[in-house]
């Protein structure tokens, strides 16, 4: 293991990484207990050793230490799905460590949690440390280089030698050891002081400060790692490309094929955020934010609003259910005439659910899903409100969506203090 800064501003600005990324402190650093991380550590040596005699390595390269420690999860029977379920006692079994156990059952975010199932979540926060990790890597090693030759060629010209308490480019993250809210730790666009209570604003790359509207738009935003936000949007071209923000199915609108989902809530994004640094060690969070024309959703986004009402609930519920069974929106051919026009919208517009899956056995049809399968959550008045999302589906829409957003949209790179436990 060794040591780096993180941020001068925190009690405790340092953390302890793994030196190797394909190492076994390495799973240790993810979420693996110390019998685990042993086991996937063999398995990965194994590989390694073993001759490759049919070129797999020499044509998908090098196997990867996280591969062996997410796929005993990922192929094992076990999963959680509803809260009468012992996520606990599943997470032991796969030899999940208890820091990572502790945030994901957070109660704070149980109905975030129940939006997604057990191995869902345990195997995106593993691979987005990971992920970072590797990130990290390159840029500690960037970083050795540059004092290398700094070294060796002293020159006025140089940038000042890299002392050991020079902090790392990881903007937002702190090491603490105490639960703190989201920004806490954060400095404006101009560089001050963020007060805890105060609003988010942006750090890193883009200084402008996002507008709260545009005339003529609706503001949609996207909160997920960092590196899927500058994937997915260039700030130096504007453009969008919607392939690397897809969401697996089966999703609330979509039962067989990826989908996009953003919220035109804030508030949304932002939970969404704080629940993801709840579980994560140094991968950074951000938040994509779009301005989509008017003219767009009305026209080539073919936006269809599908909410959850005591008057009328069932067709939410109906699709609901077809599509958390992995079925698609054709199956709706049945059923009446404004339902199956769903199937032929690029955008539907409705309310998120939280609890239901295919094998959550309470939810033997529609009929059983109820105005408490909603996501709710607080919004600036103390009141609270039903979440809604976009749902991106289809081709069609995501192509239309990237022409409408070329040039509308931002990135917020996230401070936070990390919530230990």
């Amino acid at each position: 293991m060794t040591t780096v800064p993180l941020s001068p501003s925190s009690n405790d600005p340092f953390i302890e990484i793994p030196y190797v990324l394909n190492s076994k402190e390495t799973l240790l650093f993810i979420g693996l207990t110390e019998a685990a991380a042993e086991s996937a550590w063999q398995s990965y040596l194994e590989a390694v050793n073993r001759p490759d005699d049919d070129g797999f390595r020499e044509e998908f390269g090098e196997p990867r230490v996280i591969t062996f420690a997410c796929s005993s999860i990922e192929y094992s029977e076990l999963d959680g799905y509803h809260d009468d379920e012992d996520w606990h006692g599943k997470m032991k079994a796969w030899g999940i460590n208890r820091r990572l156990r502790t945030a994901i059952m957070d109660p704070e975010y149980k109905d975030i949690r129940l939006t997604e199932t057990l191995k869902y979540w345990v195997l995106q926060a593993m691979e987005a440390d990971y992920n970072a990790l590797e990130g990290l890597e390159v840029r500690l090693q960037e970083l050795m280089e540059l004092e290398e030759r700094q070294t060796l060629d002293p020159s006025p010209r140089q940038t000042a030698p890299i002392s050991s308490s020079t902090a790392l480019p990881l903007p937002g993250v702190s090491a603490t050891t105490s639960a703190a809210p989201l920004g806490s730790s954060m400095q404006t666009a101009n560089g001050t002081p963020a007060s805890a209570e105060g609003p988010v604003e942006p750090l890193g790359e883009q200084t402008a400060v996002p507008p709260k509207d545009l005339p003529g738009h609706v503001m949609i935003y996207k909160g997920c790692l960092s590196f899927q936000c500058h994937d997915a949007y260039s700030l130096e071209t504007g453009r969008l490309i919607t392939k690397h923000l897809y969401s697996w199915p089966p999703g609330d609108f979509a039962g067989l094929t990826c989908t996009v989902y953003f919220t035109p809530q804030e508030e949304v994004a932002l939970r969404y955020v704080r629940w993801m640094a709840n579980q994560l060690q140094i991968a950074e969070m951000a938040i994509l934010q779009l301005a989509v024309p008017i003219a767009a959703i009305e026209g080539p986004l073919k936006a269809h609003n599908l909410f959850f009402s005591e008057t009328n609930p069932c067709d939410w519920k109906r699709v609901v259910w077809l599509c958390r069974n992995s079925n698609d929106l054709h199956e709706l051919d049945g059923a009446n005439r404004d339902l199956r026009q769903l199937a032929k919208s690029n955008v539907l517009v409705g309310n998120v659910t939280t609890g239901v899956h295919q094998e959550n056995k309470a939810l033997t049809d529609h009929t059983k899903i109820n105005e408490g399968h909603v996501l709710t959550f607080t919004d600036d008045h103390g009141q609270r409100t039903k979440a809604i999302q976009w749902a991106v589906r289809r081709r069609e829409g995501r192509e239309a969506l990237e022409e409408a957003c070329q040039g509308k949209g931002w990135i917020r790179q996230m401070a936070f203090v990390e919530h230990r436990r």
